[in-house]
């Protein structure tokens, strides 16, 4: 990850019914998730993980970045 330039940053849209893969860090919203499993794992790994995190809301007014390549969650103050 060190060697990452962070250069495919995605805006992670704030709300309350999101949850994050601990593996593989995919965001996704409650209502999208089809079954206990990450879609993302599944898909690229063939492994069905459901090792969630809550994200959470948007409370300072920072803006919060994920980057495509590595994962990393980067948090940006106004």
């Amino acid at each position: 990850m060190e060697d990452c330039k962070h250069r495919k940053l995605v805006l992670v849209q704030p709300a309350a019914n999101k949850l994050r893969c601990r593996r593989c860090n995919l965001t996704i919203s409650r209502d999208e998730l089809a079954g206990d499993f990450c879609p993302e794992c599944l898909e690229v790994r063939g492994e069905r993980h459901n090792d969630f995190e809550g994200v959470p809301p948007e409370e300072n007014g920072g803006a919060y970045y994920r980057c495509e390549t590595c994962g990393a969650v980067i948090e940006l103050d106004d």
